[in-house]
């Protein structure tokens, strides 16, 4: 009966000292590119918009707006990612290359964070949804 309590321990500090298993997603960081080019970089905790300055635009005098940051719990970016892979795994609505109007998503994987690029189409339902999410984010 004694080495029961001694087992216990054993297996517990074994199970201390175990590497736990990382989320597939812990390294992963999306950036996403609206019509007009805006970006928005995706973390598990956070959401930040560069915007467009009308330098930079090619009308040069598009303005995005002002730059921002805004925290997201788990559950937003558990939301938001699954709106970007459906995107991304769409074949139907992406694109050999970026026209204005279009979406951009970017995911970096890997330890050295390797971007993949999908390009999808302006009036695909997926690009509209990516972006009201977005936009919706900015108005908390």
């Amino acid at each position: 009966m004694r080495r029961c309590p001694f087992i216990m321990l054993v297996a517990w500090g074994l199970a201390a000292c175990t590497p736990q298993p990382t989320r597939t997603m812990s390294n992963l960081v999306y950036e996403y590119s609206d019509g007009s080019a805006n970006r928005y970089l995706i973390h598990q905790d956070s959401v930040e918009y560069q915007p467009v300055p009308p330098e930079l635009s090619s009308s040069n005098m598009y303005n995005g707006g002002d730059p921002y940051k805004v925290a997201i719990d788990q559950a937003q970016f558990d939301q938001l990612v699954s709106l970007l892979e459906v995107a991304s795994q769409n074949p139907a609505i992406q694109l050999a290359n970026r026209v204005k109007g279009s979406g951009l998503i970017v995911k970096h994987t890997g330890p050295k964070n390797e971007p993949t690029n999908f390009i999808i189409a302006m009036n695909s339902a997926e690009r509209q949804a990516i972006e009201a999410w977005l936009k919706a984010l900015q108005k908390q």
